[in-house]
């Protein structure tokens, strides 16, 4: 299965992409710093020149860098999105 996500280096989204591509999924991450997203899914087992794993740069609120990674992934079977932002200081989770 190919799969398209948008929010993935951190979270629900990170547990996602980690679960899909040990499940041999193909997948194709937005990250607006690749080199850290890499290096994230590195510490996490997943070696950056992994076939399965394509990081395209670029904002997911910037609409010619969402056109770019679907561009870059082509037909997909599976896309998500999980952005987000973590929670203000004053609340205690």
């Amino acid at each position: 299965m190919k799969c398209v996500l948008l929010g993935a280096t951190r979270g629900c989204g990170l547990e996602t992409l980690l679960n899909l591509h040990r499940a041999g999924h193909e997948c194709y991450l937005l990250a607006r710093n690749s080199t850290a997203a890499a290096e994230t899914l590195s510490a996490q087992g997943v070696p950056a020149n992994s076939p399965l794993l394509h990081i395209v740069q670029g904002d997911a609120f910037e609409a010619g860098d969402v056109r770019r990674l679907f561009t870059a992934a082509g037909e997909v079977d599976f896309v998500m999105f999980s952005l987000g932002t973590l929670p203000p200081p004053f609340l205690k989770v």
